[in-house]
C-alpha cells in the first residue's frame, strides 16, 4: 500500500544533490520588442514625416505672402509703411531660412536612412534568430516534436527538502505547494519520458505531481542540473551552459532508462493534470486521500505513469479503502494539449495565487532581507510568543535567548515583561546608534505587538507594562504608521501578506 500521509517516497534521491552553490540565471524574456536597430527605423521613419510636414509648412507660408501681395497690386494698395514693409521681409527671410535648413535636413536623412537600411535587415535576421530560439523552448512544440510528457515532482511532506532550495516554508503542505504551481505558475524545474520509454527507479525525483501541457525551457541538462530557487519566477544555475538552446532537446533525447532523471527549468508552466507513478499496469491501493481532493477542487484530471506510458486514471473507494486505476487506453502527448480539455480555469488561479501568498506559505525569514516590511510583521508576531514564555516561567528562572528577527537576537536574562521591556529600551538605543533603521522598526513593531499581547493576555494581571512598551514603540513610529501597515499586512486570518512582486 502507498502511504502518501506518512511518508514521501525519494526513490534513492540525495537531496543535498539538489543543495549545491548556484549561479543566477536571467529571465531570457523572449517575448519580441522592437532592437535598438528596430527601433532606429522607426525613428528615421518618423523625423521624415516630421520633416515633409514643415517643409509644406515653409512652403504655404511663401505662397501665402505672394498671394497676399498679388492681391495687393490688384486692388491697387501701393502705400504701404516702411516698417511694415522691414517686417515682412525679414519674416519672409526667416522662412527661407528655415526652408533651407528642413532641406539640409532632408539630405543627411537621406544618408541615414541608407544606413538604417542595413541595421534594419540585421534586425530583421536577429528577430527572426530569437523567433526560432522562442519556438525551439516552447514546451508545447516540444513534447510534439520529440513525443514526450513533461513532470513536475511534489513532495507530499517536505522534510527532505533541501530548506536552501526553495522559499517556500518548510511546514507548507502539500495542498499550498500545488496552488503555488497552478495559482502563480512559477519557473519550476521539470523532467521528461518519451512516451513509451523504459524507466528505471530515479527516472522522475518523486511519485507525483504536475504534469505539464505548456511553458517555456530556460535550462536544461541530461541529469541533475542543480538548480536553486531564487524567487517564484528565478532559478539559478550551477554551471550557465544548462541555459544553451542545443542542450533542450538533448535532455529529452537522453535515455530515461540508463539515467536518473533529467532536469529542465520551466518559465510560466502550465499544469495539465496531476500524475502518479506507478511501477506496474493495475490498481494501486491509494491513501493519499489530499492528492485526489485536490486535484477535484482545481478541477484537474489524474494520470497514471506506468513503463513510460501515460493513461488516464480514477480513484475508487470502498470498505478496504481506496484503490487508484487507469483506463485501458494510453494517451498520447498531443492529447494533452487539446484546447480547453486539460487545464486550470482562470478564476481557480487567482483564487489559489490569493490563498498563498502568506507567511504560511512562504518563507518570511530568507524574503525579509528583500522586503523589510516582512521582517518588522516578523517582530510583530515573535511577541505573543515571547509573552507566552514569560507566562510559563517558574519562580527565579529567566527568559534567556530571544529571537525576535533578522539582526536582533540576544540574551535578555528577563525575569519578567518588565525587566524585558527595558532590555528592549536598551537594544532600540543602541541600533540608533549604529543607524541600522530596519533593526529598530522590527523591535519597535515587536513593542507594539508584545503591548497588544500583554493587553489582551488574561493571564497576567499586571499589565502596567504594556503601557511602557507602547511609549517606547510611539517614540519612533507613530501608532497611525504602524496600524497602517499591520492593516495592510495581516489578511482576515491574522497571516501575514506577501506581494508576488515582491517574491519575484
Amino acid at each position: 500500500m502507498v502511504n502518501f500521509e506518512s511518508e514521501s517516497e525519494n526513490l534513492g534521491v540525495t537531496p543535498e544533490a539538489k543543495n549545491e552553490g548556484a549561479r543566477e540565471n536571467k529571465d531570457a524574456g523572449f517575448e519580441h520588442e522592437l532592437s535598438p536597430q528596430e527601433e532606429t527605423v522607426r525613428q528615421l521613419e518618423e523625423i521624415a514625416t516630421q520633416l515633409e510636414a514643415r517643409k509644406a509648412s515653409k512652403i504655404s507660408e511663401i505662397f501665402d505672402f505672394f498671394r497676399v501681395r498679388g492681391l495687393r497690386e490688384e486692388l491697387g494698395v501701393t502705400e504701404r509703411k516702411t516698417e511694415d514693409l522691414a517686417a515682412e521681409l525679414a519674416r519672409n527671410e526667416a522662412v527661407l531660412d528655415e526652408l533651407d535648413a528642413v532641406i539640409d535636413e532632408q539630405s543627411r536623412l537621406v544618408s541615414a536612412r541608407a544606413e538604417a537600411g542595413i541595421y534594419s535587415k540585421e534586425a530583421a535576421g536577429e528577430f527572426q534568430r530569437i523567433e526560432s530560439e522562442r519556438q525551439k523552448r516552447d514546451v508545447a512544440n516540444l513534447m510534439l516534436e520529440h513525443n514526450a510528457f513533461f513532470f513536475h515532482a511534489i513532495m507530499l511532506n517536505s522534510e527532505t527538502m533541501p530548506k536552501e532550495n526553495t522559499i517556500i516554508e518548510t511546514a507548507a503542505p502539500f495542498e499550498d505547494r500545488l496552488k503555488i504551481i497552478l495559482g502563480l505558475e512559477p519557473t519550476i524545474s521539470a523532467s521528461t519520458v518519451k512516451n513509451g520509454s523504459e524507466m528505471n527507479q530515479n527516472t522522475l525525483w518523486q511519485r507525483l505531481g504536475v504534469i505539464l501541457k505548456g511553458g517555456h525551457v530556460e535550462a536544461a541538462g541530461s541529469g541533475d542540473i542543480a538548480s536553486q530557487s531564487q524567487g517564484l519566477y528565478r532559478r539559478a544555475l550551477w554551471e550557465t551552459k544548462n541555459s544553451e538552446v542545443e542542450l533542450v532537446s538533448e535532455a529529452i533525447e537522453s535515455d530515461p532508462k540508463s539515467r536518473a532523471w533529467n532536469e529542465l527549468v520551466i518559465r510560466e508552466p502550465k499544469a495539465a493534470g496531476l500524475y502518479y507513478w506507478a511501477d506496474e499496469k493495475g490498481p494501486v491501493k491509494f491513501s493519499g486521500d489530499k492528492f485526489f481532493q485536490e486535484a477535484q477542487a482545481a478541477g484537474l484530471p489524474l494520470f497514471m505513469v506506468v513503463k513510460g506510458e501515460v493513461y488516464p486514471a480514477f480513484l475508487v473507494k470502498n470498505e478496504s479503502g481506496a484503490t487508484l486505476m487507469h483506463g485501458p487506453e494510453p494517451i498520447l502527448p498531443e492529447q494533452l494539449l487539446e484546447k480547453n480539455k486539460f487545464g486550470v480555469e482562470d478564476s481557480t488561479k487567482k483564487q489559489y495565487a490569493e490563498e498563498v501568498l502568506t507567511d504560511s506559505t512562504f518563507d518570511i525569514v530568507k524574503l525579509a532581507k528583500k522586503v523589510p516590511e516582512l521582517a518588522y510583521m516578523r517582530g510583530w508576531r515573535t511577541a505573543s510568543g515571547i509573552l507566552d514564555r514569560f507566562e510559563k516561567l517558574s519562580e527565579g528562572d529567566a527568559v534567556n535567548f530571544v529571537d525576535i528577527g533578522p539582526g536582533v537576537g540576544a540574551n535578555p536574562q528577563a525575569r519578567n515583561v518588565s525587566e524585558y521591556a527595558v532590555w528592549l529600551a536598551d537594544a532600540v538605543e543602541k541600533a540608533e546608534s549604529f543607524e541600522d533603521k530596519a533593526v529598530i522598526k522590527t523591535i519597535v513593531f515587536h513593542c507594539y505587538g508584545l503591548a497588544e499581547a500583554i493587553e489582551a493576555a488574561s493571564g497576567l494581571t499586571d499589565k502596567s507594562a504594556a503601557k511602557k512598551i507602547r511609549a517606547l514603540a510611539e517614540k519612533y513610529i507613530s501608532a497611525e504608521e504602524y496600524g497602517e501597515i499591520k492593516g495592510r499586512r495581516l489578511d482576515s486570518k491574522g497571516r501575514i501578506r506577501i506581494s508576488a512582486e515582491e517574491i519575484a
